[in-house]
């Protein structure tokens, strides 16, 4: 008997980056197959329906994110280069995360979005933050400074250029607005108060 002409994975990883490339508003069965050369049955034999296979990405993506973690964990030393360079790597799952971002409306995106990145902040991003900003931070101030430097690193990356030097860019942007936010009179009677 002779294997499908179109495997399971195939729907997954076309899906994957059509998920990560236009968002999941613009998910759709027709293009997947068409794009495929494959009939919708298939799609249908695989997943039943649209909302399945949506899980079965985040579940992909999770995956995914855990081997980033890993990577991360192991051959990131500092936060610049290091990490920007091994985010290059892996265009299509930074994307992913950025559709995540940005379509975090849906609960099950927002759900994803925090788990996949307090994973690797945990792992070790948060503590090469701490090493770069050389500020004596607790734990959960330091997640929770990580966290909005992210979300306004999110915001302003742009989905064309993923080089780790325009990352990197970026995120010099963002914590450069940040410091000065900290220094500024707003920031010290609003500690004061």
């Amino acid at each position: 008997m002779s294997s499908p002409k179109h495997t399971k994975q195939e729907w997954l990883d076309t899906g994957y980056k059509h998920f990560a490339l236009d968002g999941p508003q613009h998910l759709s069965i027709n293009h997947l197959s068409k794009e495929l050369g494959a009939p919708r049955a298939s799609f249908y034999n695989y997943f039943g329906d649209l909302p399945f296979f949506v899980t079965k990405l985040l579940e992909m993506h999770w995956e995914i994110a855990k081997k980033f973690t890993h990577e991360g964990a192991l051959h990131c030393r500092n936060l610049f280069p290091d990490v920007y360079e091994l985010m290059e790597k892996s265009p299509l799952a930074l994307n992913f995360s950025r559709q995540l971002f940005i379509n975090r409306a849906d609960p099950t995106f927002n759900m994803l979005f925090i788990k996949t990145y307090k994973l690797s902040a945990d792992a070790f991003l948060v503590n090469l933050f701490q090493n770069h900003l050389s500020v004596p931070l607790n734990q959960d101030d330091a997640y929770d400074l990580w966290v909005l430097v992210g979300e306004a690193w999110y915001s302003r990356i742009d989905p064309h250029n993923l080089t780790a030097l325009h990352m990197q860019q970026v995120a010099k942007e963002v914590l450069q607005t940040v410091f000065k936010l900290f220094r500024s009179d707003f920031f010290v009677k609003l500690n004061q108060e």
